[in-house]
């Protein structure tokens, strides 16, 4: 393994350098980059980066070698779509946890599934909203669904006509869907959508706990595994070796190993109850 971390600022990567040729005999230059969600990736209260997704990428980055030698930056946290965009103009920029949509599909070298991802509808159990298997089940009652302006969960409830043509819901967008919690408490919303792999640590940062919610209905649609990409133009040995050593984690249960440590290891440190 010849996996060689730059661990210094002057190490960081600014601007990808073009894919190297086998016979160039200088190490790949990799950045990763990822938006803070945790427990997926995130830095801790000293500043390193920590997580589920970080730990399975760096795990699989170690092992791809001899047929790749790579210098590794350090996780650059950036919003999401700085980060997509990055890689889509500059070879070898890994970006980690991107939701795979047809839009983005010709963008990226897709690696792997690194995360599953799944985004419920939640009530305050002290709302009495029993879970169902149909959304039509919760149309035409009133509800108030708290929203994140323009976010998937929005973009959704408007695509199934909600508070529409005579259906009386209603669709109470915010800026930030944290704003939702101290809303649902109050009694001012009665449903809003949040990723359950992150619902315990947001919840606790209000105060409450996940068992305070009950899961009415999972949103089938929007839930769908994150991935690790790398943009196009990126050095075909890298694509290779990540695409390569990502599949045999998962199929030698590695991957799922590193996930369920992790997310206890952060449940722990955090106090939290939930999965």
């Amino acid at each position: 393994m010849a996996l060689r971390r730059a661990i210094a600022a002057f190490a960081l990567v600014l601007f990808a350098c073009p894919p190297l040729s086998a016979a160039d005999g200088a190490p790949v230059k990799v950045r990763l980059l990822a938006e803070q969600f945790p427990p997926l990736q995130y830095a801790d209260a000293s500043g390193a980066a920590r997580g589920v997704v970080f730990k399975l990428m760096t795990a699989a980055l170690a092992e791809v070698g001899p047929s790749v030698e790579l210098e590794v930056a350090p996780l650059e946290f950036v919003p999401l779509r700085r980060g997509l965009q990055t890689a889509s103009l500059q070879p070898n920029v890994i970006v980690l946890s991107v939701a795979r949509t047809p839009e983005r599909e010709k963008l990226f070298h897709w690696l792997g599934p690194v995360s599953p991802y799944e985004l419920w509808i939640y009530a305050y159990k002290s709302h009495h909203v029993a879970p169902v298997k149909d959304f039509r089940q919760l149309t035409n009652k009133g509800y108030r669904f708290g929203v994140q302006t323009s976010g998937n969960f929005h973009e959704w409830l408007v695509r199934q006509g909600v508070g529409r043509d005579g259906e009386n819901s209603v669709i109470d967008a915010v800026p930030h869907n944290a704003q939702n919690f101290p809303k649902m408490q109050l009694g001012r919303v009665d449903l809003f959508a949040h990723p359950e792999i992150s619902m315990a640590y947001r919840a606790a940062e209000h105060g409450l706990q996940a068992s305070d919610f009950e899961k009415v209905m999972l949103v089938e649609e929007l839930s769908t595994p994150l991935w690790a990409v790398l943009g196009q133009g990126s050095d075909p040995r890298l694509v290779s070796a990540l695409t390569h050593q990502l599949k045999k984690m998962r199929q030698s249960g590695q991957a799922e190993r590193i996930r369920q440590e992790a997310i206890r290891e952060f449940n722990a440190n955090h106090h939290l109850d939930g999965k």
